[in-house]
């Protein structure tokens, strides 16, 4: 289901609905820019996270895919998912906020059917924590109706040193009396004076009269100028005033709901404590935590701690789930022991087919509701791709976690909790639970971990190339592995690093080989001898 900010605010009770009765909430976000160039694949964690934490703040969500999975009743094999794509524009009352944009992440977002026009023109505002209070309390005490000279904690003791104030004043209040005095006047309406002036004139009203007026702002377009003024209205009791106050809170209450847009309903899903599912969502819990939540702390471990603290339901990366996991599924990790590269797109087609071919009773059944509006992506006539919107993707990221649920149980499911897929690098993950400075763990274990290179003989010699490549790059040593530049980093099951050295020492005229270690400590001393 799209929302755009014509919608939104009518659909919002529904989703937090949705959310409260939910198993657990798949998220997925697209944003404005994203440059894995800066990324260096040894950088540690903390390098990554400094990088990661300047995209994260600079650029901007474009959309926000929300997708609950609710329990079918009285089927513990099935879900009702609800996917909703919410277009995000920053609220208006973010002062002098900046904007930044990347034309690779444009253009991407572009040719995935992304509408720039609706992003822009039609997103649902929102505003982090600080940017919220900030406008609570500028627009709740910002009431001058309220104010109370008798009120110490309000009190404004003001006093008019400058002849033009005191000039002003004393224009303003012989038009004022002569209104309050003239009994068939209701309403005054005076151009604006600056705010100590009012409440100068507060300090000195008479109290009976003070209890029955109220005061409002207006602008007006009077020919090619806007002008702006002060309305005084003439009441009957007190009791009307605060009447009036009343309906004015009210009325600011609901603008600051609707600034502060699908903050909401990140609150709503803290608050539930409910799980959330994210495909590598390393970055886009970076984004949500700059623009939805507090501002990223500066330091990596505080960020994983807050982080682990505020989503207090648990955080689960689905691909750090399938990387993690013995199940034999099918051929798919055999034949691609590249694994650590699998998308969402070839995540979710592989695990729906592997559901197909369980036996019936251990299939899962996943459903959308075909009467409220969402898009049946299961249905075979609106079965079109749409990877890359926020919805899509935030719907097939929640059914490769139910999948996986499903065949590897809830017991290992449990102990990926809070393990993100390291993004960009050699790390198996960002663990949340590790909080206490330790250096995250390479891919499986950095003593099972190489690095090859190949020198002119192995490139000059297809019949040794094609000889490599099956006996060591596509053996059955190497549970993964990672490209960059041409080298190859590969991680091995570990009662395989014998084997697997033994087999590289066959072609040592073709081959360069050292431990990730070894080889990191290279890089830094040419760094240093440079």
């Amino acid at each position: 289901m799209e929302l755009t900010r014509e919608n939104y605010y009518e659909i919002e009770p529904k989703i937090l609905k949705d959310i409260e009765n939910s198993e657990f909430v798949a998220f997925d976000l697209e944003f404005s820019g994203l440059i894995p160039s800066k990324f260096k694949i040894f950088d540690s964690p903390e390098e990554n996270f400094q990088k990661s934490k300047i995209m994260a703040e600079n650029y901007r969500i474009i959309q926000v895919g929300i997708t609950p999975f609710l329990k079918k009743e009285n089927n513990n094999k099935g879900y009702i998912a609800k996917p909703y794509n919410i277009y995000v524009f920053p609220s208006e009352k973010q002062n002098n906020s900046r904007f930044d944009s990347f034309l690779e992440s444009i253009i991407f977002n572009r040719e995935h059917g992304c509408d720039f026009n609706k992003w822009i023109c039609h997103g649902v505002p929102y505003l982090n924590t600080e940017l919220y209070k900030k406008l609570s309390e500028r627009l709740m005490s910002g009431n001058i109706n309220k104010y109370d000279p008798k009120n110490p904690s309000l009190f404004r003791k003001i006093v008019l040193y400058k002849e033009q104030d005191k000039i002003r004043y004393s224009n303003f209040m012989n038009k004022f009396n002569d209104f309050y005095n003239n009994k068939n006047e209701t309403i005054f309406k005076h151009e604006k004076i600056v705010r100590h002036l009012v409440l100068f004139f507060l300090n000195n009203l008479d109290q009976d009269i003070r209890n029955k007026i109220f005061i409002e702002y207006k602008d007006e377009i009077i020919g090619e100028e806007t002008k702006s003024f002060i309305i005084i209205h003439k009441l009957n009791s007190f009791e009307e005033k605060m009447e009036r106050i009343n309906k004015e809170n009210n009325e600011i209450i609901s603008l600051i709901h609707r600034e502060k847009g699908v903050k909401n309903i990140i609150e709503k899903i803290i608050l539930t404590k409910k799980p959330i599912v994210g495909h590598n969502c390393y970055i886009d819990l970076l984004f949500i935590m700059s623009h939805f939540m507090d501002d990223i702390p500066k330091n990596f471990n505080v960020f994983k701690l807050k982080l682990k603290n505020e989503f207090n339901g648990g955080i689960y990366d689905t691909k750090y789930i399938y990387n993690s996991s013995d199940y034999n599924f099918s051929e798919n990790k055999k034949e691609n022991n590249n694994k650590n590269n699998i998308n969402l797109e070839g995540l979710y087609t592989h695990l729906y087919e592997e559901n197909t071919k369980l036996e019936d009773d251990k299939k899962l059944s996943i459903e959308i509701p075909k009467n409220e509006n969402f898009i049946d992506y299961l249905d075979e006539k609106s079965k079109e791709i749409k990877f890359h919107q926020a919805d899509f993707d935030s719907f097939t990221t929640g059914c490769a976690y139910a999948y996986m649920l499903n065949m590897l149980g809830e017991n290992f499911i449990k102990e990926q909790k809070n393990k993100l897929n390291c993004y960009h690098g050699l790390y198996s993950c960002y663990d949340l639970n590790n909080t206490d400075g330790k250096e995250e763990m390479y891919l499986n274990n950095s003593t099972d971990a190489y690095v090859l290179k190949f020198n002119e003989k192995f490139y000059g010699n297809e019949e040794m190339m094609k000889k490599i490549n099956e006996e060591v790059i596509n053996s059955k040593y190497i549970n993964s592995k990672i490209i960059n530049g041409g080298i190859y980093f590969v991680f091995l099951n570990s009662e395989n690093k014998n084997d697997f050295i033994q087999i590289c020492s066959k072609f040592i005229d073709y081959i360069n080989i050292k431990s990730i270690l070894e080889y990191r400590d290279t890089l830094k001393n040419k760094n240093i001898n440079k």
